[in-house]
């Protein structure tokens, strides 16, 4: 008796799938802005990599939560909205238009790029916040193997800063006395209107010339503020919960027995900006 053996070769073929994962899986942008109406500008993230996709050669994406509007914490203005947001620098062939990335062989990278304008709105100051997600799948009507990035924007708009100043005057002296704001003369003023409880930096000289009429004579001021500059030559302050802050500028000068009698003026610059 012989025994038949049959044997049956089954080929199988296998296919790997892989797992979209994004490094990071979350990404801030967010800047303290000083803008006017109108005035369109960017953000850009660090590069996100996307590993993990085994054979897959195409990558779909779509933004979620995604419209124009930002909530303003400080109010109900859409003084701040989003023109456009999209990936920029793609490693792999990028099609924006239907929303997918070829030829990504197992991995790819990219940046995402939102561009944000103000409207015609006097209340454009305050801190704007949205959360949008980024959302991958290798099928674009499944959510199979899906990964995703969390995008957080915070932009906090700054009130362009206003500046009014007050003359400093250094009195009348006999020539050879000193001449002094605290001392026959009167102090200096800046006055700063900003956005609410930001900080600001204010730098100036700390000394100016000034020059009689003819300029043929001048003499050195010394310029000091209250508060006081710092060890680094700043002053920083941080303005009220209006937005306001007032400084006060003294000078003097201390020897006037070389320059012949007469009216000295100057000036001397000031620089303020948000910290």
């Amino acid at each position: 008796m012989f025994k038949i053996i049959m044997c049956f070769f089954i080929a199988l073929n296998s296919i790997v799938f892989g797992k979209i994962v994004p490094h990071p899986s979350y990404v801030v942008l967010s800047e303290d802005v000083t803008l006017d109406r109108g005035q369109v500008f960017n953000l850009e993230s660090e590069t996100i990599k996307i590993t993990g996709l085994g054979n897959m050669d195409r990558i779909y994406y779509s933004f979620s939560n995604y419209d124009e509007r930002l909530q303003n914490k400080n109010a109900s203005t859409q003084a701040l909205i989003i023109e456009n947001i999209k990936l920029v620098k793609v490693a792999g062939n990028h099609n924006e238009e239907n929303g997918y990335i070829d030829e990504v062989r197992g991995q790819t990278n990219f940046r995402i790029l939102a561009q944000f304008r103000v409207k015609p709105d006097p209340n454009v100051s305050g801190e704007y916040t949205k959360r949008i997600t980024l959302r991958f799948s290798e099928d674009k009507n499944s959510i199979s193997n899906e990964g995703s990035v969390d995008i957080q924007i915070r932009i906090k708009v700054l009130k362009v800063l206003q500046l009014t100043t007050t003359a400093m005057d250094l009195g009348s002296a006999v020539k050879g006395q000193p001449l002094s704001t605290t001392s026959g003369g009167t102090p200096g003023y800046l006055k700063i209107d900003g956005s609410p409880n930001a900080r600001v930096k204010v730098n100036y000289p700390s000394t100016t010339f000034i020059y009689n009429k003819s300029n043929s004579d001048k003499l050195l001021v010394n310029i000091k503020s209250t508060p006081s500059l710092d060890n680094d030559g700043n002053l920083k302050l941080d303005l009220s919960n209006t937005g306001e802050y007032r400084v006060r500028f003294d000078g003097d000068v201390r020897n006037t027995s070389t320059v012949s009698p007469g009216e000295y003026k100057g000036s001397f610059k000031i620089q303020v900006r948000y910290d």
